[in-house]
């Protein structure tokens, strides 16, 4: 008497080809590192397109712009805080404070990455504008230190934090500009996945050996 075929061959063909379209899905599925977004303010800062040119706008809040994105850190570039590694991956951001007149601004912008550095000095912001790509803005003085107009920004600055809060005053001829430098992602990895997805087609494959062999077999 020959044994009937198991009915799981279509079964064990279906999951097999589920695998296969699984792991490949997973494997486009992978994109690139994102930026370190902004994932909040406390209102009172809009983020923006970066500039195309030296006329930065001008407004009472503080005006945001993604510099680059997944930019290896250069070592020429000089913090005023941080200890960042050359190499190391980073996104730009550039916060910008321009009055009509004059005026201040306070806000708390939260990241959704880790702050590796700063720069707020007018000299090391000129320094740095060519390594991000970025334009100076229009101004006799530009960042947080002495050759400020007013003299009296404050701010809340952490290497580590996810968050920082600006205390800005400005006017006359003076803005202010603050670059901060933070974490990018780590890029999504398939090792994981992809080791799953092979186990699993080797258990497939194993299966549909035993249910060939159970077709063959016959018994006296």
């Amino acid at each position: 008497m020959t044994v009937a075929m198991s009915p799981s061959r279509p079964a064990a063909s279906s999951l097999l080809k589920a695998c296969f379209l699984a792991v490949a899905s997973v494997a486009l599925a992978v994109q690139p590192a994102t930026a370190g977004v902004i994932t909040g303010t406390t209102g009172n800062t809009t983020i923006l397109s970066k500039p195309t040119s030296v006329n930065y706008p001008a407004g009472a809040n503080i005006f945001a712009f993604v510099e680059e994105q997944d930019l290896a850190f250069a070592p020429s570039v000089t913090l005023d805080l941080g200890n960042i590694p050359a190499g190391r991956q980073v996104d730009s951001y550039l916060f910008h404070f321009d009055p009509i007149g004059s005026g201040s601004v306070t806000d708390t912008i939260t990241f959704s990455q880790p702050i590796l550095g700063f720069i707020w000095k007018t000299n090391r912001l000129d320094a740095s504008d060519s390594v991000f790509n970025a334009f100076r803005p229009v101004g006799s003085w530009r960042g947080l230190d002495n050759n400020d107009f007013e003299n009296t920004d404050t701010t809340s600055l952490v290497v580590g934090s996810q968050s920082l809060t600006l205390d800005l005053q400005a006017g006359g001829a003076g803005i202010d500009n603050v670059r901060v430098l933070v974490a990018t992602p780590e890029p999504a990895t398939t090792g994981g996945l992809l080791a799953l997805g092979s186990l699993a087609l080797a258990g497939v494959a194993k299966r549909r050996g035993r249910v060939s062999s159970t077709e063959n077999t016959t018994a006296e």
